[in-house]
This record gives C-alpha cells, structure tokens and sequence, in this order.
C-alpha cells in the first residue's frame, strides 16, 4: 500500500483517549483532598475518508474540534472522583469533489457548537503497592446535541456506564500500565468493550513519551436507526470501532504544572474519521 505521508492514514480516538480518558482510566488516584485539573484541545479537520467495510466518504469536508476540562479529587488515598466537561466545535462545509450538485440525499454545510458526552465517575484502589489495581465506574451522560438540519452531532443521544478495571506500575524513569473496559449503552446503541495498554519512558528530566495501544469493539447488538444526515456525517453513529496506536509527550514545567500532547495513529476502525488526530493540554496539580 502506498504511504501518503502528507495525509497519514489516521483516526481520531472517539472520547479523546490519546490524553484525556487515558488518564482517567489509569490505576493511580489522588492523594485525599488532592486535584488535578486539565485543560485541553484536539482537532481533526478537513476529512472526508471514514473507516467501514467497505470505507466510505462523507458528502462534505468536516471538522470536529473538541475544548475539554478534566478534573479529579481525592476523597481518601484511594478513592477520586472524576469529570470531564467536553465542548465540541464541529463544522460541515465545502462538498467533496465527487458531489456534483446538490440534491437531497447530501448534507447542507453548516456548523454546531455545543456539549459532548459530560463523564462523571469514581476510581477506587484495590490494590495499592508497587503493582496497583483500581476499579472504577465511568458514567457518560447525555448532554449532547444534534443539528437536524446539517447531521452534525456532539455526541451519543444516549446515557452510558462504563465499569473499569486498570493496573500499573512506575519505575524511577519508566511505567506501564493497561485497563480493560465494557460500554453499556441505551437509546438502541450497541453496547462495547475497551482495551489499551501503555509504555511511557522518561526521556529527558522533564520530558516523558509514552507509546500506547487502544482496541474500541462493538458488539453489533444495537438496533437504532439514526437520522439519515447523521448518517452522511458519521457524527457518533452506531457501532464505532478502532485499533489505534501512537505516541504521547508529558513536558514537566515543574512539579505541579506541564503539558501533554498526542498523535494516534490506527490499524484499522469502522465508522470513525480517517485523517491525523493532535491534541494538546495543559495540567496543573492542587
């Protein structure tokens, strides 16, 4: 297969997994009445290529940028409690170079601001030595919105729970760690399950990479039936999947304050963008 390194064969990680939803499926909590807050930005603009069987293409150019706080708290040593607020800023507009003309099974442009999925959830402890196991429990709610007349939506038209069980371990310079998740979801969508895995190397005195793996499969037992615009979209629709890979950065400012950064890359997928995935952030320790 031919490399097109100017539009590399990608995915946007649904949920922000590359440096959002890792860290809260992670094993490590905070101390009690200890916080970490993040503020952060990913983007994925100007694609028209989505990930099926076979791939498709949607009838416009699309953008989905999402601005997302993240937050824990430490109730004790071992149980955190979780947030995340995600505001998506998605646009439909110029038609692909295949559509011709306008009739009316494609998309009108336009564009949405609005909420996604807000994540509430708890993290607790099982095991807390040099290996570490935690549970937790990930509640997605449905905050979301849908743009009928564009297709444009900011998320799943439903409620979710995620039960969550993780493990890991840190070196003075190293760490690994890995979860395995299920996703149960209302509204007709297919429920799902979760695995990643990752490796983060300290590099240099402030910088940490870290390279990790990510596997989102459907059970295919969902029986909605989504607008018809959604679907020329392919904004959170039914039965989205993918096997991703790629690299993260950690950059310690000092010991309260740093930036993280993503690129995810993908194996394959269904229903999820096909173009180059960059998310970035800023955290700080309380």
């Amino acid at each position: 297969m031919n490399y097109n390194w100017s539009k590399p064969f990608l995915v946007l990680i649904f949920g922000l997994v590359g440096i959002f939803s890792a860290i809260a499926q992670g094993p490590w909590t905070q101390q009690k009445n200890k916080a970490y807050v993040q503020l952060g930005f990913s983007t994925i603009s100007g694609y028209t290529n989505i990930f099926g069987d076979p791939d498709y293409r949607t009838d416009r150019e699309l953008t989905d940028n999402t601005l997302q706080l993240y937050g824990e708290y430490g109730l004790s040593n071992k149980t955190t409690v979780v947030a995340a607020l995600p505001l998506k800023m998605q646009k439909s507009n110029g038609l692909h170079p295949d559509v011709n003309f306008i009739d009316a099974l494609t998309a009108p442009a336009g564009s949405q601001t609005a909420l996604g999925n807000t994540t509430l959830g708890v993290k607790h402890n099982l095991i807390k030595k040099k290996w570490l196991l935690t549970a937790q429990l990930m509640l997605k709610l449905n905050t979301t919105t849908y743009d009928v007349k564009t297709g444009i939506r900011s998320g799943y038209n439903t409620n979710s729970i995620s039960p969550v069980l993780s493990f890991g371990r840190g070196f003075s310079n190293m760490f690994i760690q890995g979860y395995a998740a299920a996703d149960f979801r209302g509204g007709g969508y297919s429920n799902g399950y979760r695995f990643g895995a990752e490796y983060g190397l300290k590099a240099l005195k402030p910088l940490w990479v870290i390279g990790f793996l990510d596997l989102n499969q459907s059970f295919d037992n969902g029986d909605i039936q989504v607008p018809f615009y959604n679907s020329r979209t392919a904004f959170y629709v039914n039965n989205q999947e993918y096997l991703a890979y790629g690299l993260k950065f950690i950059g310690e400012i000092n010991a309260k304050m740093g930036l993280t950064a993503s690129y995810a890359s993908a194996f394959s997928g269904n229903n999820v963008a096909k173009r180059a995935a960059i998310s970035l952030a800023l955290y700080y320790k309380l």
